[in-house]
């Protein structure tokens, strides 16, 4: 957890760092699955991991400042601009990949307890831009019509939020 916390000082290594606290997830749910008929272990594994969600945290906080402050370092850094973003597509195809096991399975992606299991960068990406545009732009929407700003959110939701080659960005 210090070896991930050292490279999360330094932007670029966000989606480095990503895979590590994926990789520490993982073995997190694996070792309780496979303890899940010992109630002792599950409370020594819990006790274990339980640094992991507060470093998960950590890193939401940074991705998506790195997020909400798209625009300035859409200009400035871009090669940290698309490694967050190539974190939040990952982890939306994660989410996508359990949604259909789930539907597999027979259980509804919908019902609440299956929804915990989802992380929901996208939305939690659109929330930070949003945040970001309201708190630095608002002397420029004061005298604007609440709906450009909310336009500038919709035309933003309705882009391809997507990394291939390079990197789509939403046109104004």
């Amino acid at each position: 957890i210090a070896h991930i916390e050292k490279m999360m000082e330094k932007d670029i290594n966000i989606l480095l760092v990503h895979e590590e606290v994926r990789a520490l997830e993982r073995l997190r749910e694996t070792s309780l699955r496979a303890s899940s008929t010992n109630p002792e272990e599950i409370q020594i594994l819990i006790r274990v991991f339980d640094p992991i969600e507060d470093l998960l945290q950590v890193f939401e906080r940074k991705l998506f400042g790195i997020v909400g402050a798209s625009l300035i370092l859409g200009q400035q850094k871009p090669s940290v601009l698309l490694k967050a973003i190539q974190a939040i597509e990952r982890e939306e195809n994660l989410d996508m990949r359990m949604k259909n096991q789930l539907k597999k399975k027979g259980k509804d992606p919908e019902d609440p307890v299956n929804r915990d299991r989802f992380k929901f960068y996208r939305n939690q990406a659109f929330q930070s831009i949003q945040k970001f545009i309201s708190q630095h732009f608002d002397a420029t929407f004061a005298d604007s019509q609440p709906s450009s700003q909310s336009r500038s959110i919709q035309i933003l939701q309705e882009s391809s939020f997507s990394i291939h080659s390079k990197v789509h960005l939403p046109t104004f």
